[in-house]
């Protein structure tokens, strides 16, 4: 679903965002708010402050997006740094990943040949543990 903004770019909406066909059981309802009339009158302006919020709503979707790649273009301004620069940060996180993995499979493994001790011989592993 395409929706025209108010400066005329088209933007796509997430599908949370997209309204539902109306359904049988909804006539009902419908039937009753389009008869539904209201004497009171909008403040001044306000129609104003509505395309003001969605078009901040809009904007801040992409501000984060864009402190970023803002933030990436002034700190690492040529390809091969920035290359470097990605390739030390996947290293890193690569590595970290590795060696906590390897703390938590010591860690399991120890666990489970306790559990097998226990299994074939209770009073051995009470024995082991002393």
């Amino acid at each position: 679903m395409l929706i025209e903004t108010r400066i005329g770019g088209r933007q796509s909406l997430p599908p949370y965002q997209q309204m539902k066909a109306t359904s049988p059981r909804n006539d009902a309802l419908s039937e009753i708010l389009g008869t539904w009339r209201t004497t009171a009158t909008l403040p001044p302006h306000f129609c104003d402050g509505v395309w003001r919020r969605i078009e901040q709503e809009a904007k801040s979707d992409f501000a984060f997006l864009a402190c970023l790649s803002a933030w990436l273009e002034s700190a690492l301004p040529r390809p091969k740094i920035a290359l470097c620069y990605i390739t030390a940060l996947l290293l890193l996180g690569t590595g970290s990943g590795l060696w906590t993995a390897k703390g938590e499979s010591h860690r399991v493994n120890a666990e489970l040949r306790l559990r097998y001790v226990q299994s074939v011989d209770p009073y051995q592993a009470v024995a082991q543990n002393q």
